[in-house]
């Protein structure tokens, strides 16, 4: 009786399974280690060695119209002849006509979150930061499966390609010695929509929600289609070689019309 109940409890399980489709991320590296914290301080300071003209080309490309956030990054570097890292980040975005990525996607939540490490947290908000030397860590004292967070996406549609740094990526040892996602469960405004398994390296990986066999558009109605919430749910793990909490450093989207 006992295996009938073993049974019997899991068959809802792998219906439930067989239901929704599996996707594949992809990469387009050969490499699976990057020492991606130093290579990021590399630049940030390459760029203040020829920081005036640097500015000078970002003012340019910035002419064809400042945002506020914009004209204080610029009325801070007169003043001072040098920008923070966290300007220096924002520059790409805030002052380029030429980018598209920003705004698509914000962090919302998480089910749980790691305590912070001294100065350093492990907030939901690491996700978008665009700084790859910080991370979400889920807050679980095993390897989080089931925990999650949350992501807005604005205007998502089959074209919508999405990014993700897997693990902690500050460094290779921090990679290593932290775990990192196999498969998340992903759903759109609470209804499970696939399967997205990743691979277990440090390079971008994208995917595409319109590779599943219903393209996101039959998932819209009406104006709710730009305020739509993903969930990232943790189904399943690559083991860390120390700890076991589990971690992504970003996650955003690039629209293609």
């Amino acid at each position: 009786m006992k295996k009938l109940y073993l049974i019997l409890f899991a068959l809802p399980l792998f219906s439930i399974s067989q239901n929704l489709p599996t996707i594949y991320s992809e990469t387009n590296f050969e490499e699976r280690y990057v020492e991606r914290g130093k290579l990021f301080e590399e630049s940030y300071h390459r760029f203040l060695n020829n920081i005036n003209q640097n500015m000078s080309d970002y003012d340019d490309e910035g002419s064809w119209g400042y945002e506020e956030e914009c004209e204080n990054i610029f009325n801070h570097y007169k003043r001072t002849g040098t920008i923070t890292e966290r300007m220096w980040i924002d520059l790409s975005c805030v002052c380029s006509p030429f980018c598209y990525e920003r705004g698509i996607t914000t962090s919302k939540n998480a089910s749980s979150t790691l305590s912070p490490h001294g100065d350093y947290s492990y907030n939901i908000s690491n996700i978008d930061d665009y700084d790859p030397r910080t991370a979400w860590v889920e807050g679980r004292s095993d390897y989080g499966i089931g925990e999650y967070f949350e992501i807005n996406a604005f205007d998502p549609h089959p074209g919508t390609l999405f990014f993700i740094l897997n693990g902690l990526q500050k460094s290779v040892n921090l990679w290593k010695y932290n775990s990192r996602v196999k498969t998340f469960k992903v759903y759109y405004n609470e209804t499970p929509l696939c399967y997205l398994r990743l691979e277990d390296n440090m390079q971008w990986q994208s995917f595409n929600l319109s590779d599943m066999p219903d393209d996101l558009d039959s998932y819209h109605d009406g104006d709710d289609r730009r305020n739509i919430t993903f969930r990232f749910e943790i189904v399943d793990v690559y083991p860390g070689m120390k700890w076991k909490d589990v971690c992504i450093t970003e996650i955003r989207a690039l629209s293609h019309y």
